[in-house]
């Protein structure tokens, strides 16, 4: 099974000042699971965005180069994980605009974070419970749960 297109090219990167700066709308996907970030990207790519991934440890640094259109966590049975990746968006909220947050968590997870997600998708992670949402959020539509 293959998963989103793999013609479909990364979105642009040039180094500026020793590091890398992302040009162009793209999504950001942040997971510390290897396969849950394929998954993830793999859907954002079949509705037609860039993706960016990364592990938590790179997130900060990859939103202060350029803001997403939206982000998304994998929340991997570890809320704890992104608490502080919380944090520093609601900071940055309150100088700058934050992207819509969408997080992919088990039942209960998301009730343990105290942060305004623009919607929560149940894991398991498939096409039918993520795009629909993504679509919302592309749409402008209003926020709600999965």
């Amino acid at each position: 099974m293959m998963i989103g297109n793999p013609n479909r090219r990364p979105p642009a990167m040039r180094a500026v000042g020793g590091g890398p700066t992302i040009s162009g709308r793209y999504a950001l996907v942040v997971s510390a699971s290897p396969v849950n970030t394929v998954v993830v990207a793999g859907i954002v790519r079949d509705c037609g965005i860039k993706v960016v991934s990364t592990p938590p440890a790179g997130f900060a640094k990859i939103v202060e180069t350029a803001t997403p259109m939206f982000v998304i966590f994998d929340s991997d049975k570890q809320p704890d994980g992104i608490e502080p990746l919380l944090g520093w968006l609601s900071d940055r909220g309150e100088t700058t605009r934050v992207p819509p947050v969408i997080l992919v968590a088990g039942a209960g997870e998301a009730g343990k974070l105290d942060y305004p997600f623009f919607a929560v998708a149940a894991m398991p992670v498939t096409m039918e419970n993520l795009r629909p949402v993504i679509e919302r959020c592309l749409d402008g539509g209003s926020p709600r749960p999965a």
